[in-house]
C-alpha cells in the first residue's frame, strides 16, 4: 500500500528562495535613507510666470498612429 498524503514540508528550493527574496528585499528597503532623523529643510516653491502658458507642445508615440 502506497502513501498518499502530502505533507506540509517545503523543499528546499523553496526555502532558499523565499530567503533570499526577503534579504533582497530587506537590502532594498534599507537603500538611501539618513542616518539622522528628519528630512532635508523645507524650500518654498517660487512662482514661474503670470498669465497663460506659450510655446508649442510636441508629443511623440511609438507605432502606427497615423
Amino acid at each position: 500500500m502506497t502513501n498518499t498524503a502530502r505533507t506540509s514540508r517545503i523543499s528546499r528550493r523553496t526555502f532558499t528562495g523565499s530567503l533570499g527574496a526577503a534579504g533582497t528585499l530587506g537590502v532594498l528597503a534599507a537603500c538611501g535613507r539618513p542616518e539622522e532623523e528628519g528630512g532635508g529643510g523645507a524650500v518654498s516653491a517660487e512662482p514661474i510666470a503670470e498669465g497663460p502658458a506659450t510655446g508649442s507642445l510636441n508629443v511623440w508615440a511609438m507605432g502606427a498612429e497615423g
